[in-house]
């Protein structure tokens, strides 16, 4: 539920019992108080929050939000009986957190639902792996001097991606699906020296026990 969530809303803050006008115009301060929310600099944002939510859980796979619906009430300018209790309404929302190189992003909602954690610098790295090492393997490049030389790039960065190409067929896979884990970045790839040769042993080393 979104405070533009009109369905929503309507049956959280019980708007149904509302004359008409008085339901929508609840309803037009929601919508404006949630465009308020999203411009406030942070100071303001977090004392708006603190005075609307009375408790917020995060776990590994999600945010459980208790909104306290009595501050909500009047913010949206309905009043309520000093000797009545509205309550609270809990959100669960479905959180995901990716990981690129050093950068870490908190999905939030639907779309954690959803995206695939597909690592694109990854993905491109592994494949450039098997093409280098294809070339070489043709005699398309005679030695990794002249594939850097060819693709403009330092020695040492064809040298360090080379060993990609020996990574199990079904991590391969994993990585191309997007179900890697989060902390299995081309920084750890490269700079794992000792990465096994057994494609299981890998998969073990990894973190992607099946």
């Amino acid at each position: 539920m979104t405070l533009k969530d009109q369905s929503g809303l309507s049956a959280i803050l019980a708007l149904g019992r509302l004359p008409p006008r008085a339901a929508e115009a609840a309803l037009k301060a929601a919508a404006t108080l949630s465009d308020a929310l999203t411009l406030n600099d942070p100071v303001e944002l977090r004392a708006r929050l603190h005075s609307l939510l009375s408790r917020v859980e995060i776990a590994e796979t999600m945010i459980t939000v208790t909104v306290a619906l009595r501050p909500l009430r009047e913010a949206v300018g309905l009043t309520t009986p000093d000797d009545a209790d509205p309550g609270t309404h809990t959100i669960v929302l479905p959180v995901r957190i990716t990981k690129r190189g050093v950068e870490q992003k908190l999905i939030v909602g639907a779309e954690a639902a959803a995206i695939e954690a597909k690592d694109e610098a990854l993905i491109k790295a592994v494949a450039r792996a098997h093409a280098w090492f294809q070339d070489l393997k043709s005699g398309k490049a005679r030695d990794l001097t002249e594939l850097a030389k060819r693709d403009g790039l330092p020695a040492s960065y064809v040298r360090s991606h080379l060993p990609l190409t020996f990574l199990a067929p079904s991590i391969v896979s994993t990585i191309l699906d997007g179900r890697q884990p989060p902390d299995l970045t081309l920084k750890r790839l490269m700079y794992q020296t000792d990465l096994p040769i057994a494609w299981s042993d890998q998969r073990r080393s990894l973190g992607l026990e099946d």
